[in-house]
């Protein structure tokens, strides 16, 4: 919302409008086209992947029927359909010329709105100033984890834990060195995790890389060429002595989600139950007097996951907001396999600069 202000703000002192493209597996695509909504000046085209989103996620963004929300329902993984995306945003003369721009978290807008409640926390559960606090973020293109590498570069004593599940190239990468496409991606109950390749690895690469650009450039080329990178051992360290990764299985998942609403009656939605997972296990090896605190970053309502609730046995009862979606009409397109999929984006993106 504060991202898609700024940029009305502005479009407004500058006469212009903007067309957003956005992937989601569901949290993103939703907040976006909520914050958008209606803006006279800003367009929005959202992919998701069909299949990849629950029942409400799909709603909450195939609901909107306003004039300037483009919902496209695409055959394929997340990572597949960053590809139309993405052409189309690197090709700057096309770009220039339709006012391109995303709110992903590649957008550095994103980051710097996330970076504050890093600060904010740290003030909030720090005993003593200059005392470190750890986090723990449930990750997956790794933009949280990023603004969280952004916070300590500003000063702020912090250490970052990635809490990943089954899709955990961001774990390798982080313990090994190896950076490398994996063959597909698991569907589990954390969606928005499920991602082959974290595109934000490499804006963390380049904040530990002392801002190498060149360093950095001539590494992603070797990654796009051959699907593989072994990460300089030196900046593995530099980053490791920061970030640090564990990843959990679909069974914790569910079970630390039942387990947190028996003891505390509190509803984590499988995202942030894979951080909690991730920060019990970083807890109970601690064996220190004075433990650092920890805090868990949580990332989206679990009324959007009525299904993991449920496999995790936890009897709930959606609110009217939920429920009520099934009775709204529906606006959605359709990318299927076969389809030229950035033939098709660019299309759309043509179509709407000639409203």
């Amino acid at each position: 919302m504060l991202v898609s202000q700024f940029l009305e703000f502005f479009l407004r002192r500058q006469k212009k409008n903007l067309t957003l493209l956005v992937g989601t597996s569901g949290d993103t695509g939703s907040a976006a086209i909520e914050s958008v909504r209606g803006c006279e000046q800003i367009d929005i085209i959202v992919l998701f992947p069909k299949g990849y989103c629950n029942r409400v996620q799909e709603l909450q963004m195939t609901t909107v029927c306003d004039d300037n929300v483009y919902v496209f329902s695409v055959e394929g993984t997340l990572d597949d359909l960053d590809v139309p995306i993405k052409a189309c945003l690197v090709d700057e003369k096309f770009a220039s010329k339709h006012n391109l721009g995303s709110v992903n978290s590649i957008n550095i807008g994103r980051l710097i709105s996330q970076v504050v409640y890093y600060f904010y926390a740290y003030f909030k559960v720090c005993r003593k100033l200059g005392e470190t606090v750890q986090f723990v973020i449930p990750t997956g293109a790794m933009g949280n984890v990023s603004a969280g590498c952004i916070a300590y570069k500003m000063g702020l004593p912090i250490l970052l834990q990635c809490a990943v599940n089954e899709n955990n190239i961001v774990h390798k990468a982080l313990s090994s060195g190896q950076f490398s496409r994996p063959s597909g991606v698991v569907k589990t109950w954390s969606s928005a995790m499920d991602i082959q390749v974290p595109y934000n690895m490499e804006r963390l690469m380049y904040l530990f890389s002392d801002f190498d650009a060149q360093l950095i450039a001539s590494l992603m080329k070797e990654f796009e060429e051959k699907g593989v990178l072994e990460i300089p051992e030196n900046l593995r360290q530099k980053i490791g002595q920061i970030v640090s990764s564990d990843w959990v299985t679909q069974d914790t998942t569910l079970a630390t989600m039942r387990s947190v609403w028996d003891t505390h009656k509190y509803l984590l939605c499988p995202h942030s139950a894979v951080g909690v997972a991730v920060a019990s296990r970083v807890n109970s090896t601690d064996d220190s007097k004075d433990k650092a605190p920890i805090v868990c970053i949580a990332t989206a309502s679990p009324a959007k996951f009525l299904e993991s609730l449920e496999a995790a046995s936890i009897s709930y009862t959606p609110p009217p907001e939920i429920t009520g979606l099934v009775k709204m009409p529906t606006k959605c397109l359709q990318m299927k396999k076969g389809d030229n999929w950035e033939e098709m984006l660019r299309k759309t993106i043509i179509e709407i600069g000639l409203k």
